[in-house]
């Protein structure tokens, strides 16, 4: 007998009002006689299912029990392959394999995933949107329209002889230099007569 603290199993979980079902690998403790945990799976399918039936209307049945997880995975990407999760009796999204975890859907997959969300199954159906949020949602939509419109606007604005700049030159702002008679000191005519000629340190007669 194995020494191992854990086993895996690999279990169908059925449906028992429609008949579909669900194949994966889980871990549990070892012990004798070996029963149901309670766990019935995570595929996001069989999730939608067992939230949508009930858990009452579910059964998990254990097919292979195994000591180590690689082989188990290995039996179930045998049982889950490409021709199985084409299929639709079933909720498996993807090939089984602890490596094929997190892959691409199928278009099989993708198909599955847009049925489980169409009118009573998707978790919005019936569901009224509060005051509040369809106010924040109005809101939302007529800031976006206002700021769109408000940049298309500015645009135009800007276009042609609707600029203010339209048909003018632009003038030629370099300062002319001139030299204080004073101190001989050479620059803009702005900074110069701020500074030097009759206000220049070395000016006469402001000593």
């Amino acid at each position: 007998m194995s020494e191992s603290k854990h086993i895996y199993i690999v279990y169908r979980t059925t449906n028992l009002v429609n008949g579909k079902f669900y194949i994966g690998v889980h871990k549990q403790d070892f012990f004798l006689p070996i029963i149901f945990d309670g766990y019935l799976g995570s595929g996001l399918m069989l999730k939608r299912a067992i939230k949508k039936y009930g858990e009452e209307n579910f059964i998990r049945e254990t097919l292979h029990i195994f000591y180590t997880a690689k082989e188990a995975y290995k039996k179930e990407k045998e049982i889950v392959n490409e021709n199985f999760v084409n299929r639709r009796d079933n909720y498996n999204l993807c090939g089984g394999g602890q490596g094929n975890r997190g892959f691409s859907h199928s278009g099989e997959s993708k198909r599955k995933i847009s049925e489980s969300m169409k009118g009573e199954r998707n978790h919005n159906f019936g569901k009224k949107a509060s005051s509040k949020s369809k106010q924040k949602m109005s809101d939302s939509h007529k800031g976006k329209l206002k700021s769109e419109e408000h940049k298309r606007k500015i645009s135009e604005s800007m276009k042609g002889n609707k600029n203010a700049m339209y048909g003018k030159k632009r003038r030629n702002y370099t300062q002319k230099t001139i030299t204080c008679p004073h101190c001989g000191k050479t620059g803009g005519q702005g900074g110069m007569k701020r500074y030097h000629f009759d206000k220049c340190k070395n000016n006469s007669s402001n000593k």
